[in-house]
């Protein structure tokens, strides 16, 4: 990137030289000297300058040298006549009119007897030429009366063998279907016929070649469409290089007429006037490059333009459309500088291929703003199309085959894969074997651990109805009789059977959803601190009910790498274990620290405590049991299993210590970081 921008100047620099092909002189009040100009040496002169015009006249040479005409304006060419706007008479477009100029050249042309040339670029749309009186060069027919004027446009050179060193050179032009431009808008050139000869055939050699290269293109890209459908870049750069063979017959040289000489002019100038559309073209095959680098609505706005301009150019005459052309042609501009912006800001973001598209848009934009300004006669450089169309289709097509490429190699790179994949098919399907066995065993685990938490819950619930009818009873009896107090005291025993049923539905259902995976851990950061006061404040009315004494000591700032539900759900089950079996007026310590990569949760009671024979069976489903607390609190059993399935979930583990008669220390170690799995 560092050496681009110089790459860049060198490469404009090298396009200016390219275009400055011509000597120039400037002619003074329809007279110019080349009195010092070396037609051997310095080759071919445009003679521009002020050139004599005579308006809605026809004028021959005999008829000027009579006398007695005065040029109606003295027109600076190469220029349209409709652009003149000092002179007393007003030029239209459409109109005709007679052109002379005096050119004055060295005596040893004459004595010498050289072969010189007249080259006539362009006039809109028909004119006749006489050199000393004698015709040289006509294209078309000149007429006053637009019924019996015929019309013809492309370059025209002829050679004569000058008698005097003064050319008198007289040209009559005509235009009446044309509305955009009239007469002599591109410059007359004077050189050595061999010279003007050999300039035309290397201009030709040029616009063949490109146009080799552009058909082989479009041979090419229709081949890898054909095979790829699904890479639709391949159809419009396709579409780009038809459009830009088209304009490669159809500029310059206008090779066209070397191959149909009778190409009628007006599909030849609408064929022409729709050149501008390889730009939407240029511009819908980029959107396939960098689809995000488009704005929608001027990727529709420039599609519905161009759209709009080809149904104008195939329904309107070309009399009225070129009333239109300027306006069409400034838009294009607009949409060449739109996609040069496009592939800029691409280069700025670094996206890949940016730099190659930035290149080979570069300096054909640079072309194509030369030719889109040219054909509005603004500058006279000429049309130097091929230079950039050769530059885009050379980098673009570089950047299609890198592509195919990568396609290719990626799909060996698949096929190689897909032959190890084989080879490893086998180790894997015993691998999936043994995982079956092992998912196998668990479900036989599961199956023993559902029987057995069936076997609990059942008993709960039947000990719950027993003890709800009991109650119900006693209920009655004690609203029959009017007792109160007694029948209050007996709904809150109802209501809390009811919700204690209610915890052991709410715990099977959870633990059955851990059972099936239907509980996803989202790990996040955690701050211990927060959540554990959280849980506190939820348990604080059993906690008061006990007047259990509960101290926290916590490190601040503490975080762990957990699913907070699921952390919470853990704590939140051991800390109501705590609360079951400690006897009232007991004590539960909390405390948070960190040692090594692990954060730890530690919930100590001065509760019952336990053997080391029923801490081995805390965590196994098969071997689940429930104990009721120091109020004859009851449970499933489960809540443990809970917190152990949950702890394991979010990478972490749960250590258990405890004394009968002393009670238990819980404590759960969390990781601290990502991706770490504690053990």
């Amino acid at each position: 990137m560092s050496n681009f921008p110089a790459r860049l100047v060198v490469g404009i620099c090298f396009f200016l030289s390219f275009c400055s092909g011509y000597g120039e002189y400037k002619a003074k009040r329809g007279i110019l000297s080349l009195k010092e100009w070396d037609f051997e040496q310095q080759g071919i002169v445009q003679l521009n300058g002020e050139w004599e015009f005579y308006w809605n006249k026809l004028l021959s040479p005999e008829e000027i040298k009579k006398g007695g005409v005065v040029p109606d304006y003295y027109i600076i060419q190469p220029a349209d006549w409709a652009d003149v706007k000092e002179s007393f008479v007003l030029f239209k477009e459409k109109g005709y009119g007679t052109y002379r100029l005096r050119v004055l050249i060295p005596s040893r042309v004459v004595t010498h007897h050289m072969q010189l040339g007249l080259r006539v670029e362009e006039c809109h749309t028909a004119f006749k030429a006489w050199v000393n009186g004698i015709p040289v060069a006509m294209l078309g027919k000149v007429s006053s009366d637009s019924s019996s004027y015929i019309p013809a446009m492309h370059p025209v050179y002829e050679g004569f063998v000058p008698l005097s060193d003064t050319l008198d050179i007289v040209i009559q032009a005509a235009n009446f279907i044309d509305n955009n431009q009239g007469g002599l808008d591109e410059p007359v050139s004077l050189g050595l016929f061999a010279h003007l000869k050999k300039a035309s055939n290397r201009r030709i050699m040029l616009f063949m070649f490109t146009l080799g290269i552009l058909f082989f293109m479009i041979v090419h890209h229709c081949f890898l469409y054909i095979l790829r459908p699904a890479d639709s870049y391949n159809l419009f750069f396709m579409l780009v290089c038809v459009a830009m063979a088209v304009m490669t017959l159809w500029e310059g040289e206008k090779i066209i007429y070397l191959i149909f000489p009778s190409f009628p002019l007006t599909w030849f100038l609408k064929i022409w006037y729709a050149t501008p559309l390889t730009i939407g073209l240029m511009i819908w095959y980029h959107y396939h490059f960098y689809p995000r680098e488009f704005y929608p609505w001027a990727l529709w706005f420039f599609t519905g333009f161009y759209l709009l301009n080809a149904l104008l150019i195939v329904l309107l005459p070309v009399e009225s459309y070129t009333r239109l052309i300027n306006y069409f042609l400034f838009v294009a501009f607009i949409s060449l500088v739109y996609l040069w912006f496009v592939s800029f800001r691409c280069l700025l973001k670094k996206l890949r291929f940016s730099e190659l598209v930035f290149t080979g848009m570069f300096i054909p934009v640079l072309v194509g703003i030369n030719d889109v300004l040219y054909g509005m006669d603004i500058i006279h450089t000429g049309y130097y199309g091929p230079v950039g169309f050769l530059i885009y289709v050379f980098s673009q097509s570089a950047i299609i085959s890198y592509r195919f490429s990568e396609s290719y190699s990626r799909a060996e790179k698949l096929s190689g894969e897909l032959a190890r994949v084989n080879v490893e098919l086998e180790n894997k399907v015993k691998e999936r074997t043994k995982e079956y066995m092992e998912l196998n065993e668990n479900l036989q685990k599961l199956l023993s651990s559902k029987e057995t938490f069936l076997s609990i819950l059942s008993h709960h619930v039947r000990t719950t109805f027993q003890s709800l009818r009991t109650l119900s009873d006693l209920l009655g009896k004690a609203l029959k009789n009017e007792e109160k107090e007694k029948a209050s005291k007996i709904a809150g025993w109802i209501g809390q059977s009811i919700e204690e049923t209610d915890q052991v539905l709410a715990n099977t259902i959870t633990w059955q959803n851990i059972q099936l995976g239907k509980i996803v851990c989202r790990p996040s950061s955690v701050d211990v601190q927060v959540l554990v006061m959280d849980v506190l404040e939820e348990e604080k009315e059993r906690i008061s009910a006990k007047q259990l004494e509960v101290s926290c000591k916590m490190e601040k700032n503490l975080c762990v790498w957990v699913d907070r539900n699921l952390f919470s759900l853990a704590f939140r089950h051991i800390l109501s274990n705590a609360i079951k079996f400690t006897p009232r007026q007991g004590r539960i310590e909390i405390k948070t620290y960190k040692t090594g990569h692990a954060g730890v949760i530690q919930i100590k009671d001065s509760g019952v405590g336990m053997e080391d024979e029923k801490i081995k069976l805390l965590f196994r489903s098969e071997t689940a049991f429930s104990t009721f607390g120091t109020e004859n609190e009851r449970g499933t059993g489960m809540g443990l299993l809970i917190a152990h399935e949950s702890v394991t979930k979010n990478k972490g583990f749960i250590f258990v210590s405890s004394q009968v008669g002393k009670g238990s220390v819980f404590s759960i170690h969390l990781p601290l970081k990502k991706d770490l799995a504690l053990s």
